[in-house]
């Protein structure tokens, strides 16, 4: 008997967007759901620590980490997993999508969520993210980081966009700047349509 696949969620946006409160709290809500964290799925991958410690891997590692973590979703026994990750990551050398073809084809929906740029600051700096203390303090310092959160975001939205078109998946925007509660049931309406 061949192995039932679960349904395939991406859920994205820009680091501090809530991408990891909204898939916990997915997971939480429903015994169905596997929650995936990107980021920290890689960083499993390679023994880092942190953010920073990723970032010490090269780029075409990081793509093959990825394509090996993601190409193991298909046999996850769950009816439903949802992975949470970015639509581009922003780098020394730019923007660069980590959005691979090879795997993308595979999903139902791509959720994107978007919140206002202070949103994502005050998520930044909380004591409930896992960015470093140091990275932290440095955000908090940052008096054109507004800016650059809202130049950031729009850049991902573009992406993800393009990602949709070019592989005919459908993109929904969530508005992450209202309660959880709120963003939740959006986001299960999406999945159990």
């Amino acid at each position: 008997m061949e192995q039932i696949k679960p349904a395939l969620f991406f859920i994205g946006g820009i680091t501090g967007s809530g991408k990891s409160s909204v898939t916990r709290e997915l997971a939480i809500n429903d015994e169905r759901i596997t929650p995936i964290y990107g980021s920290q799925a890689l960083m499993n991958h390679f023994n880092c620590h942190d953010q920073l410690d990723l970032g010490r891997i090269s780029d075409k590692q990081q793509e093959k980490g990825r394509i090996e973590i993601f190409s193991k979703l298909s046999s996850l026994e769950s009816t439903i997993a949802i992975l949470d990750g970015h639509f581009v990551l922003f780098t020394k050398n730019g923007v660069k999508s980590v959005i691979e073809k090879e795997w993308i084809k595979n999903f139902k929906s791509l959720i994107y969520l978007k919140s206002s740029p202070n949103s994502i600051l005050e998520r930044l700096t909380s004591d409930r993210t896992n960015l470093p203390r140091r990275l932290k303090n440095l955000i908090r310092k940052d008096c054109s980081l507004l800016e650059r959160i809202k130049q950031s975001q729009d850049i991902s939205i573009n992406f993800a966009k393009r990602i949709s078109k070019d592989n005919k998946i459908p993109l929904r925007f969530v508005d992450n700047s209202t309660d959880l509660a709120s963003v939740i049931n959006k986001v299960e309406k999406i999945i159990f349509s």
